[in-house]
């Protein structure tokens, strides 16, 4: 009750808000008032120069119109943008006109806009009740304020309860702690603005998957693993993971190159070169690795592999999938050269150097990096379709349900059909069957959120 009385002034704010609003200084309450308060009182009629541009409108001038003018319109007229889609779900429920000045009022329109001047208009809207976009400014309803944020489905849903850059977030445990995603997902903990799973975020990934951004990235039919000949039973785990197939004086330790090629360490993230008693990466290990399919990380660069150009990045899954096809170097970038030149201090690059000659133009290649999404994403229409990710959360595309999936290529094509932390996935044999792969080639059982046979 209170969230709804705190609307018309019968509840105390200070007890239900998050402390950072409480820590707000009196100037910037004041600022959000008085913009709030000039767009309201802009009264019927022909707008001035300023006002036009406080609704975000391009002048009469700048359109080409110079014996034109921007009109509000009365309530009658703007019955129009009151019974229209936009004013249900953006809060855009006021016509403006332009119209030209030389002629007869009934036909002087030359164009019309549904924007948001009040409040009122905007704490009706869908924006608002899901996103928290509830203040008007420049004309359309915007997240001004932790108030907007924290009347928002997103707050109560996912933790996110605090304006940042226009855009609500979660800032401390305690957000996501009082969110439905915490009691139902335990997804409790703070993380870059976005409540996760603390276990997730702890556990390495398994095989066939790489970290990338907050989650896991799995292939859909990663390498199998063969396991070489007279394994010590002992060390049959360690061998399948890390190369290590013989039991010795120090445990367990590969005994040759063909044990750590073995590993599933090798084809994730490229181990593969046996060295004085153990397994090390390798610049052919990173090539051929799940590393450089799934996220671009190619190059062996300081004994590890990365992405050292945008081509690495656009021969990804990651960005076929995700997006990530922006290149981001590392901020102390080192040479390639000058990162794998041995040294006396460093006898275990010596091996390294004998493998770094693939073809490759040494250099040509100078940065080390990472494959990131593009840093600006204004709406979500392609990760939708393809995807299912349609809500933006911190200037990030995720699925919340899973009716977006079952509208997504993902769905139709691979069965992954649920929303599981902010991506869809093949959860149950139900997805699997919905996707063509099932149909086609026999890919209809849930693992690790793909389908497989």
């Amino acid at each position: 009750m209170c969230l709804f009385s705190m609307l018309f002034g019968a509840c105390d704010l200070a007890s239900i808000l998050p402390k950072e609003s409480k820590k707000s200084s009196p100037a910037k309450k004041k600022d959000t008032l008085t913009q709030s308060t000039e767009i309201r009182n802009i009264s019927v009629g022909k707008l001035s120069s300023i006002q036009v541009k406080s609704l975000g409108l391009q002048t009469a001038t700048d359109l080409g119109q110079a014996q034109a003018a921007w009109f509000l319109e009365d309530e009658q007229e703007n019955r129009h943008c009151q019974s229209t889609q936009i004013c249900q779900q953006s809060g855009r429920c006021t016509q403006v006109s332009l119209r030209a000045l030389n002629r007869p009022q009934a036909n002087s329109l030359i164009e019309s806009k549904c924007v948001a001047i009040d409040r009122k208009s905007c704490l009706k809207s869908q924006e608002c009740l899901k996103r928290g976009q509830c203040t008007p400014v420049n004309g359309t309803c915007r997240v001004k304020s932790n108030l907007d944020c924290f009347q928002s489905q997103r707050c109560r849903n996912y933790g996110l309860c605090n304006a940042d850059q226009g855009s609500c977030v979660a800032k401390s445990d305690q957000d996501c702690q009082n969110s439905m995603a915490c009691q139902d997902f335990k997804a409790c903990s703070f993380k870059a603005g976005l409540c996760v799973n603390k276990e997730d975020t702890l556990k390495e990934c398994a095989y066939g998957c790489v970290r990338s951004e907050q989650s896991c990235f799995c292939h859909p039919e990663p390498p199998k693993i063969s396991l070489p000949k007279s394994v010590e039973p002992a060390c049959l785990t360690q061998c399948r993971k890390e190369g290590k197939c013989a039991l010795s004086d120090q445990g367990c330790t590969p005994r040759n190159q063909t044990d750590c090629e073995s590993s599933e360490l090798c084809k994730s993230e490229g181990f593969c070169e046996y060295q004085a008693g153990r397994c090390i990466k390798s610049s052919a290990g990173c090539a051929r690795s799940l590393q450089c399919t799934l996220v671009g990380h190619c190059i062996l660069i300081n004994q590890d592999c990365v992405a050292s150009s945008v081509e690495d990045c656009l021969g990804s899954r990651a960005c076929a999938e995700r997006e990530a096809c922006q290149f981001k170097a590392h901020s102390s970038e080192r040479s390639l050269t000058n990162a794998t030149q041995p040294t006396q201090q460093d006898p275990s690059s010596l091996g390294e150097m004998n493998h770094l000659d693939h073809g490759l133009d040494l250099d040509s290649i100078k940065q080390s990096g990472d494959c990131i999404r593009t840093a600006t994403i204004k709406n979500c229409e392609q990760e939708c379709r393809r995807f299912g990710q349609c809500e933006l959360i911190d200037d990030r595309c995720l699925a919340t349900s899973r009716r977006q999936c079952l509208q997504s290529d993902n769905c139709a094509k691979y069965g992954r059909c649920s929303s599981r932390n902010g991506r869809c996935s093949a959860l149950s044999v139900q997805d699997c069957k919905q996707g063509l792969n099932c149909k086609r080639f026999g890919y209809c059982r849930p693992h690790k959120g793909s389908c497989v046979q």
